[in-house]
């Protein structure tokens, strides 16, 4: 019994941490609680916005945890994107 308990222990200490700088973040939970993570460079990032009401602005848009100005030459994603052009 001590020696499974053992080995238990050992296999825990030894396994890589959720998001561990050698790794990066594969997700919000390997960040913590002011961060994000960026799946496309798997580093996480200060929040910044996480649905359009956070912007402030209704002229702005929560993409990709970046408030970005609507209609700035990219596709609509709703009908107030329409509505304004």
């Amino acid at each position: 019994m001590r020696f499974a308990v053992a080995t238990m222990l050992a296999l825990a200490l030894a396994a890589p941490a959720c998001g561990s700088p050698d790794e990066g973040c594969k997700d919000d939970y390997d960040c913590d609680g002011t961060q994000v993570c960026n799946l496309a460079r798997h580093a996480c990032e200060p929040l910044r916005c996480r649905d359009d009401p956070e912007c402030l602005d209704p002229g702005y848009a929560c993409v990709d945890n970046q408030c970005l100005l609507r209609n700035a030459g990219g596709p609509c994603r709703d009908e107030r994107d329409h509505a304004q052009g």
